[in-house]
C-alpha cells in the first residue's frame, strides 16, 4: 500500500490561494482558473452555494460505490483500501465521448478540517498502488494533482462549496479542449451533488461525524443543528 500524508495530499500551502482569474460566474456559481507550473494545462476553482445540508454533502462524497448514481459519465467507482471513516483509496472509471477513451484514476481521498478557513475538506490526489499498476484495456490514466472539496454551512439547508482541482486527463487531447472543458464540469458535479441530496437521507459515519460536531462548535454553531 502506497500511503502519502495529508499534508502531502494538502501541503502547498498559501499557493492554494493564490493566482486564481475569476472566468464567468454560472448557475450562481463563480468560476476561476490559474496558470499552474511547468503545464499547458490551467487549475480550476469553482465557489458557491449548494441546496443541501452539510451531512448530506458529506456523506454523498464519502459514499463511493453510490457515486455511479450521481456523478455525470462516472462508469464504476469502487474501494481499493478503506483505511478509515476519513480516509480511503479508490479507483474509478469514467466515460468521455468517442473517438476519446475513457479515463481511469487511483486516489488517495482524506476528510481534512482547516479550522482558519471553517471549512471540512475533502482532499484527493492521485497515487501509485500495488495492485493497480498496470492500465485497464482502451483507457487512459488520468493525473489528479490536487482536488480539494471544501464545505461549510451556511444554514441548515445550504452548504457553501469552495472547490479547487488540477487534472491532467493525459492522452492526446489538446490542451485548450481540456482547459474549456474543466471550465464547465465542476459546476456540473457541484449541481449533480445538490440534486443527490434532494434525493437521499445523510448516512454520516462515526468519524465525518466528529470533524462536523468540531467545525460546529468552532463556527459556534449548535451541535444539534443537523439532528436527524
Amino acid at each position: 500500500m502506497i500511503l502519502i500524508t495529508c499534508q502531502q495530499v494538502f501541503g502547498m500551502g498559501a499557493f492554494f490561494n493564490k493566482g486564481w482569474k475569476k472566468e464567468k460566474s454560472r448557475e450562481g456559481f463563480s468560476v476561476y482558473t490559474r496558470d499552474e507550473p511547468n503545464s499547458d494545462l490551467v487549475g480550476i476553482k469553482v465557489e458557491g452555494n449548494i441546496k443541501a445540508t452539510l451531512p448530506c454533502a458529506m456523506s454523498t462524497l464519502r459514499e463511493v460505490e453510490g457515486a455511479v448514481e450521481w456523478i455525470p459519465g462516472q462508469i464504476s467507482k469502487t474501494t481499493i483500501e478503506n483505511i478509515s471513516d476519513l480516509e480511503a483509496i479508490t479507483y474509478s472509471l469514467s466515460d468521455l465521448p468517442w473517438p476519446l477513451s475513457n479515463r481511469e484514476m487511483v486516489l488517495h481521498n482524506k476528510l481534512h478540517l482547516d479550522l482558519k478557513k471553517d471549512l471540512l475538506f475533502v482532499i484527493s490526489k492521485t497515487v501509485v498502488h500495488p495492485k493497480y499498476k498496470k492500465v485497464a484495456d482502451g483507457t487512459v490514466r488520468a493525473i489528479v494533482h490536487y482536488s480539494n472539496i471544501g464545505l461549510r454551512p451556511i444554514d441548515k439547508e445550504t452548504t457553501f462549496i469552495d472547490l479547487t482541482v488540477f487534472v491532467d486527463p493525459k492522452g492526446s487531447i489538446p490542451s485548450w479542449v481540456v482547459n474549456f472543458y474543466q471550465q464547465g464540469w465542476p459546476v456540473e458535479f457541484l449541481k449533480a451533488l445538490e440534486t443527490r441530496c434532494g434525493e437521499t437521507k445523510p448516512k454520516l459515519l462515526p468519524g465525518l461525524r466528529r470533524y462536523m460536531n468540531r467545525l460546529l462548535k468552532h463556527m459556534k454553531l449548535p451541535r444539534n443543528m443537523f439532528k436527524e
